[in-house]
């Protein structure tokens, strides 16, 4: 997916939650700003930076900050145990 440009708005976003409840960043961007979170569990950058979201995520419970893997359910699940991962996440 190219960089988004100043004034653009983000493609729209319907994927399955690990619980495979749909998510519509449609939906989201009605009730304010969203944080989308994309990720690969094996990137070491992501594994440093999603306990981070994480924090946000608690201190701010109204936000709208979801996760998209990148990885097969399984592997996501596990990844997010072993990090303490609650916010959620999109396969």
């Amino acid at each position: 997916m190219p960089a988004l440009t100043e004034g653009k708005s983000a493609p729209q976003v319907s994927l399955p939650d690990t619980g495979g409840k749909s998510f519509s960043l449609k939906e989201a961007l009605q009730r304010g700003p969203a944080v989308l979170a994309f990720f690969k569990i094996t990137c070491p950058v992501c594994q440093f930076s999603l306990p981070i979201i994480e924090r946000m995520h608690k201190a701010y419970p109204n936000a709208t900050i979801v996760g998209i893997s990148q990885n097969p359910k399984q592997d996501t699940e596990r990844f997010l145990r072993e990090y303490g991962i609650t916010f959620p996440t999109l396969l």
